[in-house]
This record gives structure tokens, sequence and C-alpha cells, in this order.
């Protein structure tokens, strides 16, 4: 199965977001961890879908219509490493290249963010 950890970071960053987002990617974490990441995917209220262009590699879901989580895998951990609310396209704290790779396999959580549409 796989397995989700929250860095420091992001520990911070959830106090920030509004609380039925904690709450959804808190269930999010905690089903990945009981059902596992390929398990979880055939649910469609997520959207868990692929992304292109500059996010190639990456997957998304969607915690509510205006927020999403960006996450990359890498075996059997989910490490989120980056958290925040943007405000347009402008934002981008880190790209995929600037993450530590664990010896032990994992999936990354890149970012959540606030979209307009």
């Amino acid at each position: 199965m796989n397995k989700v950890i929250f860095s420091k970071k992001v520990q911070k960053q959830l106090m920030k977001l509004p609380c039925h987002i904690v709450r959804k990617l808190q269930i999010w974490a905690g089903q990945v961890e009981d059902i596992g990441i390929t398990g979880l995917r055939r649910y469609i209220g997520y959207h868990d879908e692929p992304l292109k262009g500059d996010r190639k590699g990456q997957r998304s879901i969607r915690l509510s219509k205006s927020y999403r989580a960006f996450y990359v895998e890498h075996e059997n951990k989910i490490i989120i490493e980056v958290l925040y609310e943007s405000l347009g396209n402008s934002l981008f704290l880190k790209r995929l290249s600037s993450f530590r790779l664990w010896r032990s396999s994992a999936m990354y959580v890149i970012e959540v963010n606030k979209h307009e549409y």
C-alpha cells in the first residue's frame, strides 16, 4: 500500500487553507493509505488525471471546484512537499527537478492551488 507524509512546510500551509479543503485532502490521504492510489483512481469524484505540457509526469486531483492537488508518483510513498493557494498563473513555488528523491518508494504531492475559471 501507499504511505502519505506531510512535510513541515505543508503542515504550516494547511493552516492557511479553508477547513473543507484540508479535510478533503486528509480524507484523500487516508484513502490512499487504505485502498492504494491505483484503487482510488477508480473513483471518479477526485478526477485523478495525468497532466500535459510543463507538468508532464505529474497528476492532479480535485479537492473542490477551485482547489487541486498536484502529485508525482514514485513507488509506494506519497510525500506532500508543497501546498499553497494560487491567486493566478504566476505563482509556482517549485519545479519537480528541485525535489529530493527518497530511496524508498514515494509519491510526491507537489502543490494545491486555487485557479480561476
